[in-house]
């Protein structure tokens, strides 16, 4: 059985949480899930990955689009039907210096796009053109990812930040088949996987990624922490309590103990019996039956 938020708010109080006020409760609530949270963040826990399947757009190129120098508007002609999911993508006109703008809303009809920015080039009708895209949204629960890989294996860097992937967009304007590189933004009303090149190619990714552990409350009382671990947990709570709720980030710099039972608990979490280097403070390869021993003591504690 999971262990609940009233357990670990006992827990709290029986190890010296102080902190109450009128709202006490809410005030030891937010307390345990930021701590689990900072956890979440310090390592990539396996009970905390998931996998997303997604699938590569071709660039829209269906019929021709109006433009005038100056305005924001572009509007569709011929077979050309727009699509509320080209917002945040592309606009490419060949004959406009190969400049990109990004499409900002899509008109009520299907008929028209508006773009981010004033198009540059001079008035066109019947112009060729192509949406490329780009965005991608980001599966639910996102927090950070683990590894992307296209289907052929090959594997999608996610170091790009979004100012580099807006030069690399500006600098080199083009397409590819296989995409190299992934901008994640997390933090805008845009948020999203930000793919360069634009791909031209239909192809399936795979991205493994790593959620937030659920928030807990009165209602939500459990989530997907295991109880093989809860010691972990019980530890933290008890050191941060002791030092004024100093933050994981600082305990892992100030407190080699602590690095100790990270190092343990992450090849503890690990199904595979397949030694593992496990940290910066103790590099030492176990097995989880190795560890057996040293979580008994530390549980016993």
């Amino acid at each position: 059985m999971a262990t609940t938020l009233t357990e670990y708010a006992t827990f709290c109080k029986e190890n010296g949480w102080r902190h109450l006020t009128t709202d006490g409760l809410a005030q030891l609530t937010f307390f345990i899930n930021d701590t689990f949270q900072q956890l979440a963040a310090e390592f990539c826990w396996p009970f905390l990955r998931k996998t997303h399947y997604f699938n590569l757009t071709v660039p829209y190129t269906t019929g021709t689009v109006e433009l005038t120098e100056a305005s924001t508007t572009v509007t569709g002609s011929g077979t050309a039907n727009f699509s509320s999911g080209m917002a945040n993508q592309l606009f490419y006109c060949a004959s406009d210096a190969g400049r990109v703008y990004q499409i900002t809303a899509v008109g009520a009809s299907a008929e028209t796009l508006t773009l981010g920015s004033a198009y540059l080039g001079e008035d066109e009708s019947g112009a060729e053109y192509a949406i490329r895209y780009v965005h991608y949204a980001l599966p639910t629960g996102f927090a950070k990812a683990g590894a992307m890989m296209l289907e052929d294996e090959r594997e999608i860097s996610t170091d790009l930040t979004l100012e580099d992937w807006h030069k690399k967009i500006t600098a080199n304007r083009g397409t590819s088949s296989s995409p190299t590189e992934c901008c994640i933004e997390t933090e805008s009303g845009t948020a999203g996987l930000f793919m360069y090149p634009a791909p031209s190619a239909a192809k399936q990714v795979r991205l493994v990624y790593y959620i937030e552990p659920t928030t807990l409350t009165s209602v939500v009382t459990t989530n997907e922490w295991p109880d093989s671990l809860r010691w972990l947990v019980f530890y933290v709570l008890r050191h941060r309590i002791a030092h004024d709720m100093a933050d994981v980030a600082f305990m892992l710099a100030s407190d080699r103990e602590f690095e100790r039972m990270l190092s343990r608990a992450i090849v503890r979490s690990r199904p595979s019996q397949v030694p593992l280097l496990v940290s910066r403070a103790d590099p030492r390869a176990m097995t989880p039956e190795e560890l057996r021993g040293l979580v008994t003591i530390v549980q016993e504690e």
